[in-house]
Formats: structure tokens, sequence, C-alpha cells
């Protein structure tokens, strides 16, 4: 049986909390910064302070996640790169098949 390296997990569940918290304060001034200049009686003002406030979070997320160096989120856009539509396999010899 293996161990369970307690040190790792602790330092990189601090590393999510600390991205959580700066997403969090971000969003909750979003909101603040983008509410003088809509309409907050509209849903067209209420969805656009949504937007604004949800994208700068998920933004300020990723960005703490990848300068603190989180080996969960940094194996995530490994994943991702990989999967890009235009990053495939080159095969030596792609020339023409031809049947008999």
């Amino acid at each position: 049986m293996g161990t369970l390296d307690f040190a790792n997990i602790m330092l990189a569940t601090f590393k999510f909390l600390a991205a959580a918290m700066a997403a969090g304060i971000v969003a909750q001034l979003m909101k603040v910064l983008v509410w003088p200049y809509i309409d907050m009686t509209t849903f067209n003002g209420v969805f656009i302070q949504l937007v604004a406030s949800f994208s700068s979070g998920v933004i300020v997320y990723a960005l703490f996640c990848y300068l603190l160096g989180s080996e969960e989120f940094i194996g995530f856009l490994n994943t991702c790169r990989n999967k890009l539509p235009f990053k495939k396999i080159k095969i030596g010899d792609q020339g023409e098949a031809r049947g008999m």
C-alpha cells in the first residue's frame, strides 16, 4: 500500500483555495463596477452583469491556478491542447494508396 502525500495534497488545496478566493473577490467587484453603467431593471442589464462577473471570475481563477503552478490545472491545459482539431499526428508516408 502506498502512503498519502499529505503535504502535496494540502499544497494543492491551498492553491485552489487561493485561486477561488481571488476569483470570488474579482467577480463581486465586477458586479459593482458594471452596475452604474447598465439598467438593472431589465433582463438584459442583469444578464450583462452576470456575464461580466462570471467571465472575469473564470479568467482570474485560471490565471491564479496557472501562476501558482497547480499540477492539476496544467495537466488539464495540456489535455486541452492535445485535443485541438488542428493538432493531428503526422504519418511518414501519406502517398496515394492504389488497389491491385
